[in-house]
């Protein structure tokens, strides 16, 4: 696996690049990452909240949920842990506790870095504007672990938060545990952090020149099974041989 750290230009990470009308080309620098060296933290939510159109804020239900049959979204919203210079998040995962009733659409999950909500004040009015859309997280089953790769939200030692929007999904209501629930089991962030590997330069192998006889005549072709054999042609002159062309 490997980090990328910069594009030639001096873009950063995250810029838009315009599609040229002709051939260009851009060089982009790659780090490797130490993967056996892997740094787990995990975080629970500040904030998560159902957003339902017409309805007042509710961010103190026991579970959060997306219906497509009432318009239904969620939003969760994660301090990202202090990141250490030198070490990079290899992976990113959210983690959702499925709850109630199966579904054959999980939603679609959607993140933004560093915007500004509260549960107690969001509405469905007020969605903050997601950056990056993650994917869809498929069919669910009640009480099971639903591990989404959010890697794609490309959080770094920059990003103070990240917020996640779940959306879409079925008319067939698909539930997970809250932060607010008794039992626990409420969202969390995984973030697998691993420290950049400092690449050690390729040897080049050094080259031995091959020593060609000179010869003007082709040796006689003999049986793979007999042992090779050379045998000229003519005696040798007196005369100089001349060399092959290479």
């Amino acid at each position: 696996l490997y980090s990328l750290v910069s594009w030639t230009g001096g873009k950063s990470l995250t810029d838009d690049f315009i599609v040229p009308k002709s051939a260009t080309t851009l060089v982009a620098t790659y780090d490797k990452l130490n993967m056996k060296k892997l740094e787990k933290i995990t975080s629970k939510p500040t904030d998560d909240a159902v957003l339902i159109p017409g309805r007042e804020p509710n961010g103190l239900r026991e579970g959060i949920f997306v219906d497509k049959g009432n318009d239904a979204e969620s939003l969760i919203r994660f301090e990202v842990p202090s990141i250490d210079e030198g070490m990079v998040v290899a992976r990113a995962v959210l983690r959702l506790f499925s709850t109630l009733k199966s579904s054959d659409d999980g939603g679609t999950v959607m993140a933004a870095k560093d915007v500004d909500w509260k549960e107690g004040s969001v509405t469905s009015k007020k969605v903050p504007k997601m950056e990056v859309e993650i994917g869809s997280i498929g069919e669910v089953e009640p009480d099971n672990w639903y591990d989404i790769d959010v890697t794609g939200a490309k959080l770094d030692s920059d990003t103070s938060t990240v917020t996640f929007l779940i959306t879409d999904g079925s008319s067939k209501r698909a539930v997970y545990r809250s932060k607010e629930h008794p039992d626990g089991n409420g969202p969390e962030l995984v973030l697998y952090l691993a420290p950049l590997a400092t690449n050690a330069p390729t040897p080049v192998p050094t080259q031995t020149p091959m020593s060609v006889p000179p010869t003007s005549v082709p040796p006689t072709s003999v049986p793979s099974t007999a042992a090779p054999s050379f045998v000229p042609t003519s005696a040798p002159t007196t005369s100089p041989t001349s060399l092959p062309t290479l």
